[in-house]
């Protein structure tokens, strides 16, 4: 019992100390010890292991206050990484970054409609392969791999029993494939959610309740309350794109009707706009996309203020009752693919705050997410990183 209790300690100090140069760097020894109340000598004996296991490194010296200049000791980048993708479909992107989230190397790929399941799971793996190829970074030090799904999951299992937009999507063992493929752990969850923490640090969030809405194909939420993501009982919480507005609506890919996705995601801009136009190319062969309509809106085009004003009124009701049901006075939008002036931004605005000003103690505040196209794979980045520096699950055996 002796020997495994002085194991549990030596984790548990090596966990502190880890976390401390994560939180603080760069940092002295002494930092260390007055921040952790650790010995000198435990603090000096786990920071030559975790330097050895290059963890650690010494990254150069701080001003003295009289003698030798004390060491600071800071994450080492450059021994581990990790890879995140963001599966929005038909867009995909990864993205490999260091231990400190910074983008080490990134890329984006589109998948068809009506692909087949295996070709999405071969298609995965393929672009998994060439990044790390491509990177030149050593497969053994990637920590793993963080999976973004538009789907419904059960973060327990690490599966996504069902992705509604992609036919014969029900418990498709994707996280146990790609590791079969490539030899790497892979952790599965929901896009949104992803999302949601990275933009919580980028964006330096005060507020302990809000809401972060990711615009994009389909339509998530995630729920922060008391400054921690709410995931609900699976891992599913703030899943509105499914969730009916129209009793009587079209059917939607579920199965369902009138769900919130068929009005105002992405794919149902270009739908109408399309419809609205009699037309499906923008022209030369050009494939209409949402953006095209947003930039065709911030030009003028009647067709395309019109169908966003419209989209965008459904989309901001339906956000008002979110605001109401969970009383919250901030709002997030990520990968709206449009500026604070366009008429899509400023009809969803409006309809909050018209919808919300009877309601609202506090006035609700909506805010554009940072994350861009190419750094969405850091959603997955983040969940594996902190994975790797989460506390140890210490378990002490009495004999």
């Amino acid at each position: 019992m002796k020997a495994n209790h002085s194991t549990i300690i030596k984790t548990a100090n090596r966990f502190l100390i880890l976390n401390t140069i994560k939180d603080y760097e760069p940092v002295t020894v002494e930092d260390i010890v007055r921040k952790t109340h650790l010995s000198r000598p435990t603090v000096l004996t786990l920071l030559k292991e975790l330097t050895e296991g290059r963890l650690i490194s010494k990254c150069g010296f701080a001003e003295s206050m009289g003698g030798r200049q004390p060491a600071l000791f800071a994450i080492d980048t450059s021994s581990y990484y990790a890879i995140g993708i963001d599966m929005d479909y038909p867009p995909i992107r990864l993205m490999i970054s260091n231990l400190k989230g910074e983008k080490v190397y990134s890329r984006k790929w589109e998948l068809h409609y009506g692909v087949d399941i295996p070709q999405i799971v071969e298609s995965i793996v393929h672009h998994i392969e060439e990044s790390i190829r491509e990177s030149g970074i050593d497969r053994q030090a990637i920590i793993g791999v963080g999976l973004g799904m538009p789907a419904i999951i059960n973060a327990t299992d690490n599966a996504a029993v069902r992705i509604e937009r992609i036919e014969g999507w029900v418990n498709i063992p994707i996280h146990t494939a790609i590791t079969d493929r490539t030899g790497l752990k892979v952790y599965v969850r929901n896009d949104a959610h992803l999302l949601a923490m990275v933009e919580k640090k980028l964006l330096n969030i005060k507020e302990a309740n809000f809401l972060y809405v990711l615009y994009r194909s389909g339509i998530g939420m995630a729920i922060f309350i008391n400054n921690a993501l709410y995931e609900g009982n699976f891992g599913n919480s703030g899943y509105i794109g499914h969730t009916a507005i129209h009793a009587n609506g079209e059917r939607c890919e579920c199965g369902k009707r009138g769900c919130l996705e068929l009005y105002c995601s992405k794919r149902a801009i270009v739908k109408q706009y399309k419809a609205a136009v009699g037309s499906v190319h923008e022209g030369a062969g050009q494939e209409l996309t949402f953006d095209s309509v947003i930039e065709k809106a911030d030009h003028g085009d009647p067709h395309a203020m019109h169908v966003l004003e419209a989209a965008g009124k459904i989309f901001g009701l339906h956000l008002s009752n979110a605001i109401k049901l969970l009383d919250v006075s901030s709002v997030i939008i990520g990968d709206l693919s449009c500026g604070e002036a366009n008429i899509f931004y400023r009809t969803i605005y409006e309809t909050i705050k018209i919808n919300t000003s009877d309601y609202a103690i506090q006035e609700v505040t909506v805010q554009l997410g940072m994350l861009d196209e190419e750094t969405c794979g850091l959603g997955g980045c983040h969940f594996v990183i902190e994975d790797f520096f989460s506390e140890p699950k210490l378990t002490l055996r009495i004999q």
